[in-house]
């Protein structure tokens, strides 16, 4: 498991469900069944194919968001 940083990359013990619970009260949510995603970092939300979401990050990077996680990000952005 790693975790990226602005400028580092960390590995940690932690499985992802032990990370997300760790985050749950973050501005952090579930993206994908591999990726948890902090919110602040995103810069942009478009929709994409078969109701997924692609999210671009701050440092330019593209994550896909699980149509199962879409309604996660919806109710944390209030939408």
């Amino acid at each position: 498991m790693f975790v990226y940083s602005e400028n580092q990359v960390h590995e940690v013990k932690q499985k992802l469900y032990e990370l997300e619970e760790l985050c749950r009260d973050k501005n952090c949510f579930r993206a994908s069944k591999s990726t948890i995603l902090n919110i602040a970092k995103i810069a942009s939300v478009h929709p994409s194919l078969s109701g997924r979401f692609t999210a671009l990050l701050d440092n330019g990077e593209r994550v896909v968001i699980s149509r199962q996680y879409v309604p996660a990000l919806k109710q944390r952005l209030g939408l």
